[in-house]
C-alpha cells in the first residue's frame, strides 16, 4: 500500500489529508483481496496505525526532518545568494543542446575535446591562422642562431670589432657625412676620375702619399708634374725629354714635342721628361722635378753606358734624346736635365731637375753689367754672340767672326785689329 504523508506545508489541513487517506484505502480495497470496504471500525484502525507512526509533536519544518528528507539546506550552500539569484538565461542547460557540465567555460578552467566554430575567435579566422601556424617548425625558436642567420641578420660572430660597431653614434651610410677623430685606411678613392684616378695611398719607401693620375703616379710633395697634350701625330714614349711648342688656348693645355737640343734657344722651352707614354691627341704628364721610374736607364738606347749617379744632358744630336756626355760645343745646347738614380734596363730610375737654361749662355754665369762696364768672370773659354765669338786664351781675348780672329785684346790693354779701321769719330 502506498504511503501517504502529510503535505509538507506550514498550514496542515487535516480534513483534506483524511479525505486523501480514505480514498487511498478504498482504492486499495478495490484492488486487493487483503482489504474490505472501509467501515468506521476498520478506518479508525487504519487511521490509528497511521497516526501511531507519527512522532509526538511532529514538525515537518524541523531542520533534522527536512535534512533527513534529502532537502538542500541553506547551510550546505556555499554561494547561497548566487543560487537564490539563479537565472537560467545565465547558464547552459539541456535546452541549449548540451549539459551544463559540458558547456564552454567563460573564464578560467580547462577545456577538453575538439572545438569547432563557424565564425571567428577575436575577429580572427582560425583556419587561416592555423595554416600559418602549420608552416612554423616544431619547437620554433626565433632566437635560434641558425634561424636568425638565415633571416639575414648581422651576427655578433661576423663582426671583427663588435664593441666599435655598437659604439657607433652617427650615420655611416654613403650619403652620410660622419666625423671621426682618426681614419685608418690602406687607400682612399677620391671621386671625379675614371678607373683608379684619384686613388690615394701611403708610399712607405718614399715616405709620402701616392696619387694616381692616369698612367702616372705622383709622389706628393716630392714631385712636380706638368699636364700637357701630345698633338705631334706620333706617340711620345715614357722617359723622353720634351719641350713646349704651343698651347690650346683657354683649355690651359700646353702642347709638347720631343726636345730639339741642337738649338740653344730651345732650352727656355724645356718642360721635363715624360713620366708616362702619351699617345697622339691625348693628355699626359711630364716630370719637371722628381723621379721617373720603370724605364731603361742603362744608356743602351743611345749607344752609351750609364751608371748610377751619371749626369744626363739633353742630347744635342738626337731629338728627344739624353746623353751622359756634356756638350762642349758653344753652338749647341748644354742643358743638364737629370741624373741616374738606378741604372737598369727595365726598372731604371731617374731624378729629374729642370732648369730651363743653357750653360753656354752668358746669363747663366756671374756677369754683372753696370752702365757701360762689365765686370766678373765668364767662366768658359768661348762665348757665342751670334756670328761672333769671344775666346780667352793666355790672358788675352780673341774676337772672331765666322771662325776668323779679327781682334785681340792683350792683358796689357793693347789692342790688335786685323783689317781696316774706319774712323766714324775722333779716336783718342
Amino acid at each position: 500500500m502506498a504511503v501517504i504523508r502529510p503535505p509538507i506545508t506550514s498550514d496542515l489541513n487535516l480534513d483534506s489529508w483524511m479525505n486523501q487517506v480514505t480514498q487511498e484505502i478504498n482504492l486499495q480495497a478495490a484492488t486487493s483481496t487483503t482489504y474490505s470496504a472501509v467501515t468506521e471500525q476498520n478506518f479508525s484502525t487504519i487511521f490509528k496505525g497511521k497516526l501511531e507512526g507519527v512522532e509526538p509533536f511532529a514538525d515537518i519544518t524541523d531542520t533534522s526532518n527536512v535534512t533527513a528528507a534529502g532537502a538542500l539546506m541553506d547551510s550546505e550552500v556555499v554561494n547561497l545568494a548566487q543560487v537564490k539569484a539563479f537565472d537560467s538565461a545565465d547558464y547552459a542547460t539541456a535546452d541549449d543542446g548540451s549539459k551544463a557540465k559540458n558547456a564552454l567555460l567563460r573564464t578560467g578552467g580547462n577545456m577538453t575535446g575538439a572545438i569547432t566554430t563557424n565564425s571567428t575567435f577575436d575577429g580572427r579566422v582560425v583556419s587561416t591562422d592555423g595554416a600559418k601556424l602549420d608552416d612554423i617548425e616544431a619547437l620554433a625558436d626565433v632566437t635560434d642562431v641558425t634561424n636568425v642567420t638565415a633571416a639575414g641578420a648581422l651576427m655578433d660572430s661576423e663582426l671583427t670589432d663588435i664593441v666599435s660597431v655598437k659604439a657607433l653614434d652617427q650615420g655611416v651610410a654613403t650619403t652620410d657625412s660622419p666625423t671621426f677623430v682618426n681614419v685608418t685606411a690602406d687607400t682612399i678613392q677620391l671621386t671625379g676620375g675614371t678607373g683608379n684616378q684619384g686613388l690615394v695611398s701611403w708610399n712607405a719607401d718614399e715616405e709620402t702619399l701616392d696619387l694616381v693620375n692616369n698612367g702616372a703616379v705622383l709622389q706628393m710633395g716630392q714631385e712636380m708634374h706638368v699636364h700637357a697634350r701630345n698633338n705631334t701625330g706620333v706617340t711620345i714614349a715614357e722617359g723622353v725629354p720634351v719641350m713646349a711648342n704651343g698651347t690650346i688656348g683657354a683649355s690651359g693645355r700646353i702642347l709638347i714635342t720631343p726636345m730639339v737640343g741642337s738649338v740653344q734657344a730651345n732650352a727656355k722651352y724645356l718642360i721635363g721628361i715624360t713620366t708616362e707614354e702619351i699617345a697622339s691627341g691625348s693628355d699626359g704628364k711630364a716630370t719637371q722635378f722628381g723621379k721617373v721610374r720603370g724605364i731603361d736607364t742603362t744608356g743602351t738606347p743611345y749607344s752609351e753606358t750609364w751608371a748610377d749617379g751619371d749626369i744626363l744632358w739633353i742630347d744635342p744630336v738626337t731629338t728627344g734624346g739624353l746623353t751622359n756626355v756634356e756638350p762642349l760645343s758653344t753652338t749647341v745646347m748644354a742643358q743638364f736635365v737629370a741624373f741616374v738614380v738606378y741604372a737598369n734596363a727595365t726598372v731604371g730610375e731617374l731624378m729629374v731637375r729642370v732648369s730651363g737654361q743653357d750653360e753656354h749662355e752668358p746669363l747663366i754665369h756671374t756677369v754683372l753689367k753696370t752702365g757701360s762696364t762689365m765686370t766678373g768672370t765668364l767662366g768658359v773659354p768661348t762665348v757665342d754672340f751670334g756670328d761672333w765669338t769671344v775666346t780667352e786664351s793666355g790672358g788675352s781675348l780673341y774676337f772672331a767672326t765666322l771662325g776668323v780672329n779679327k781682334m785681340k785684346l792683350y792683358a796689357s790693354g793693347n789692342l790688335e785689329i786685323v783689317g781696316n779701321i774706319t774712323e766714324l769719330a775722333t779716336i783718342t
